[in-house]
């Protein structure tokens, strides 16, 4: 279990990312169909969502939960209307990781969340390339 301060740290490590993440996700211009919108979805999703934790106490790290789940539904129903095969498979990939890091994070585990927004360039931030 971690400390208090150890649980902050790991918090601010996962925000810590999200400029990064936030900027992979504006990269649409020139997709086809409905990416440059779907992918504009994500990254609004993803910018509330890093607003709702970023006000979350460091002691209380159940309150991750639910904003999480809440992404992870977001982007599987984004997934959903993507007319994009690539971005479908990405949004989806992401929903998961962020499904099963969710049940991590309540416990004030941070690592799962932590990787899976650190794929989130990679996979998803590609996609909307």
């Amino acid at each position: 279990m971690l400390t208090g301060i150890e649980r902050e740290g790991a918090m601010r490590r996962v925000l810590s990312g999200s400029g990064v993440l936030l900027a992979a996700l504006g990269l649409t211009a020139g997709c086809g169909g409905n990416s440059a919108a779907v992918c504009s979805d994500a990254k609004a999703a993803y910018a509330a969502y890093i607003t709702q934790v970023r006000t979350v106490p460091a002691g209380q790290p159940a309150q991750w939960k639910a904003p999480t789940d809440q992404l992870a539904a977001k982007l599987g129903a984004l997934a959903g209307k993507a007319d994009d095969g690539k971005l479908r498979t990405a949004l989806n990939a992401e929903a998961g990781r962020l499904r099963a890091a969710s049940t991590t994070v309540a416990s004030g585990d941070m690592a799962q969340l932590n990787t899976a927004l650190a794929q989130t360039p990679r996979g998803l931030g590609k996609a909307c390339d």
